[in-house]
């Protein structure tokens, strides 16, 4: 039950909603991928994430220096 909601709240509130629905979509669609699709499909989203950041691009560069 939401009591004292603020109208910035609302929103919150809303995106809540919405990353939850697309949480549960992305399940369903990953339940579907060949091992090897979602193991390409884990590493690309979390080299996203790690270009996204100072300490992920640090991170990153030096893991390429060693490899080379």
């Amino acid at each position: 039950m939401r009591i004292g909601i603020r109208s910035g709240d609302e929103d919150l509130y809303r995106l809540a909603d919405r990353v939850e629905l697309l949480r549960r979509l992305a399940r369903k669609a990953l339940k579907t991928m060949a091992r090897d699709e979602l193991s390409e499909a884990a590493r690309m989203v979390l080299l996203k994430d790690l270009e996204r950041t100072s300490l992920g691009r640090s991170i990153l560069s030096k893991h390429e220096r060693r490899s080379t």
